[in-house]
């Protein structure tokens, strides 16, 4: 469908003979004969099994699948009521309904509800939709979306529908016109003309672009913590250092503190001893003295260089 469609529109632009043949094939489609029919229906089942598939992508579900064509049957008996109610009249060989008013800041076109070989147009098709809505459903609001270049066209099926009591008084028809999809020369996509970029591939591109900027924040996000945890290691390491500067600075008073008391302890000591004997005994006690001083202080300076260290750290 992709290539036959735009083929299809220039050659028929080119090619008189060849416009008016598909033309004819058109109108034997829209009026129901089988091999015409035949072939419409399996690629009707193609595109909506497609539509099906990018839809479910896109987490969209439709309670009802509707097309242009279920209206179809309502067509016939439209045409002849809004000629019997002297609302539709031919112009030009095509069958129109005037839906100007006087408020009307520019000219709106007749809404054109059958061409001059009788076959349908869009107007009629949406006509006969609304037809088929009021007999089915009775909406009191019926919302379409679509390019926003379609709003003239909408305009005219609306008061259309109106003005030939096709749908209530009060019954409301919304239009929300949405702006062009553009390709990458700027300019609106026009399936007759090719070139129209397929709803799968638009949205793989859109999900590979989106990964490439998940991706891309990811890596700053990597980048950036590691960036923390690296200064949050260098604060550490500094606190560390900080602190073993201190038991450094501390130990070393208290190492030294201990070992002057211990030292003035033990000279009081030996001197204490040594008064109370003669001098020949006196020299072998001092030595012995000496040596017993010397392992009393350094075992007791320890001790007190520990305890005077974990005074001095809880006070910090």
């Amino acid at each position: 469908m992709e290539e036959i469609y735009p083929t299809a529109s220039a050659k028929s632009k080119e090619d008189p003979a060849y416009k008016e043949a598909a033309m004819e094939a058109t109108f034997k489609l829209q009026n129901g004969v089988k091999g015409y029919r035949a072939l419409w229906k399996h690629i009707l089942n193609v595109s909506i099994a497609d539509l099906k598939n990018n839809y479910k992508n896109l987490n969209v579900d439709f309670d009802v699948w509707k097309g242009e064509s279920d209206a179809q049957p309502y067509i016939p008996d439209m045409v002849e009521r809004m000629k019997k109610d002297g609302f539709a009249y031919q112009s030009e060989g095509a069958l129109v309904v005037d839906v100007s008013e006087e408020s009307d800041s520019k000219e709106v076109p007749p809404c054109i509800i059958l061409k001059s070989d009788g076959a349908s147009l869009y107007s009629t098709t949406d006509l006969a939709t609304l037809v088929m809505r009021m007999e089915e459903n009775a909406p009191q609001e019926v919302i379409y979306v679509a390019d926003k270049r379609q709003e003239l066209h909408f305009i005219q099926v609306f008061r259309c529908a109106k003005k030939t009591g096709v749908v209530n008084e009060d019954t409301e028809l919304k239009f929300l016109g949405f702006g062009t999809m553009n390709g990458k020369d700027g300019k609106p996509f026009k399936t007759r003309e090719g070139g129209v970029m397929r709803l799968e591939h638009l949205i793989r591109d859109i999900t590979d672009k989106m990964q490439d900027k998940i991706n891309e924040n990811r890596t700053v996000a990597e980048e950036e913590a590691a960036k923390v945890a690296e200064k949050e290691a260098k604060q550490k390491t500094k606190e560390k250092k900080k602190t073993a500067n201190k038991k450094s600075v501390v130990e070393r008073a208290a190492t030294n503190a201990a070992s002057t008391f211990t030292r003035e302890a033990g000279k009081d000591l030996v001197n204490t001893l040594l008064g109370k004997k003669s001098t020949s005994k006196k020299s072998a006690l001092e030595k012995a003295a000496n040596s017993a001083l010397s392992t009393l202080t350094g075992t007791l300076g320890k001790s007190l260089t520990r305890g005077l260290f974990d005074i001095l750290k809880d006070k910090e």
